[in-house]
This record gives C-alpha cells, sequence and structure tokens, in this order.
C-alpha cells in the first residue's frame, strides 16, 4: 500500500507521459498536488525542461516556387542581383547580445564582462542608406539590371509606397505587391546577416569605444567608405 507521497509522486511522474507540454501551475491543478512537491518529484527523478525549437512548416508547392524565384524564366541568377534592405543597431561598448558570448569550462568560472557604462548608447544602421549610394561606382548595364528586396513590415506596403518603388525602381523590386514575390517561408536570413554586419563590426570594434554617440557614428561611416565595390557586389 503506497503512502500519500507515494502515491502522489507516481500520479505524478504519470501525468509526466501523459501531458509532457503541460506547465508547472496546470499540472498543479489538475493532479491536486502542489507546485514544490513537483517540483521536488521533478528534481529527484531528474525530469528536465527542454525548449523546442521552432521551424516553419514548409507546404506543398514551396520547394518549387523558391526553385522558380531564383531560376524561372527570365530570373537566372536573380539572387546575384538583389540590393538587399535590413537594418543592425550598434552599441557604443561593442557587446551586442550576452546570448553571443559563452565560456567553455568544465566548471562553471561565473565570469563577468565589464562594461563602462551601465546604460549604452545605440545606433541604428540602414543598409539600404549606404548600398544605394554605393551603387554610383556599379556600372549602368548592372543597375538597371538589380531588384530592390523591400522587408515584411506592413508600414512599407502602402500603395504610396508601392508607387514610390515602382517609380524609381522601374518595377524591379520584390515583395508584396510587387511583380515579384519572396518566396512563403523563406528564412529571414540574408547575405547582410552571413557577412556585411560581421564584417562591419569587425572594422567598428577594432579599437575600444567610449560611450559616445558621434565617435561610433564615425566609425561606422569610415567602415562603409572601407569596403570596396567588389565585396559589396559578391
Amino acid at each position: 500500500m503506497l503512502n500519500e507521497d507515494d502515491a502522489a509522486s507516481v500520479l505524478a511522474l504519470h501525468s509526466v507521459r501523459e501531458a509532457p507540454r503541460l506547465s508547472f501551475r496546470r499540472r498543479a491543478i489538475e493532479t491536486e498536488i502542489s507546485k514544490s512537491h513537483l517540483q521536488r518529484n521533478f528534481k529527484q527523478n531528474r525530469i528536465l525542461p527542454f525548449k523546442p525549437k521552432f521551424r516553419h512548416t514548409l507546404e506543398e508547392g514551396d520547394k518549387a516556387k523558391k526553385f522558380g524565384f531564383l531560376f524561372g524564366d527570365g530570373q537566372q541568377r536573380l539572387h546575384k542581383r538583389i540590393l538587399f534592405s535590413d537594418e543592425y543597431t550598434f552599441s557604443t561598448n561593442g557587446v551586442v547580445s550576452s546570448q553571443y558570448f559563452r565560456y567553455w569550462s568544465e566548471t562553471n568560472p561565473n565570469f563577468t564582462i565589464s562594461c563602462r557604462r551601465q546604460y549604452l548608447k545605440k545606433l541604428m544602421c540602414d543598409a539600404t542608406n549606404f548600398l544605394t549610394d554605393k551603387l554610383d561606382e556599379l556600372p549602368l548595364s548592372y543597375r538597371t539590371r538589380m531588384f530592390f528586396q523591400q522587408n515584411g513590415c506592413p508600414a512599407h506596403h502602402a500603395v504610396t509606397v508601392c508607387n514610390w518603388l515602382n517609380s524609381e525602381f522601374n518595377e524591379h523590386w520584390i515583395g508584396r505587391d510587387g511583380l515579384i514575390l519572396w518566396p512563403p517561408r523563406s528564412p529571414d536570413l540574408t547575405i547582410l546577416d552571413f557577412y556585411l554586419w560581421g564584417r562591419l563590426k569587425q572594422i567598428v570594434y577594432r579599437e575600444p569605444l567610449e560611450n559616445d554617440e558621434e565617435q561610433i557614428k564615425t566609425r561606422i561611416q569610415n567602415a562603409i567608405k572601407s569596403l570596396s565595390i567588389e565585396e559589396i557586389r559578391n
């Protein structure tokens, strides 16, 4: 005959097998077991929480649409002629996100990173602004075959914006309400994420920065000027 604690432990383990995604609060209500008892039971049985990985569910026909986007009629090597739009935030101390820092060791070193200021100044950098300035260095024949990639922000798809894009890019732009649609359920990653932002960070943060907005603005401008047109084009 099981005592009350053992019976509660068996019920808690059974609830995990039956509903592994149930929260502590909901599990405590449905099993009528206290949260502290559940937590103690989970710890004793080494039941750990794991975070899921989220991904787009591809639907039928998505693969064909992606392939047609790159190699469809009249669009050969389209991905080589896209002017991507994106933004990136630079901070004055070079620390972008704590998620990017890891210390691999057999024991926890409890290490810290010293920052000059508790409150940092940040500056938003828009790739479209300086990439379009660099276009003047490209041959006209190349520029006339380029396609501007408009991001998915709802405000960027107003009628006035679409009319301006049609006028400025001669309908050579990719996005909602454009002649060319971005393939559905595509990753939100571009060549700017894979190369450009990392390259600019490498130059901007090469030397220590003070908590000064004008200094980081000058650093970013000089870093952009140092990029060759071949580097941007490739």
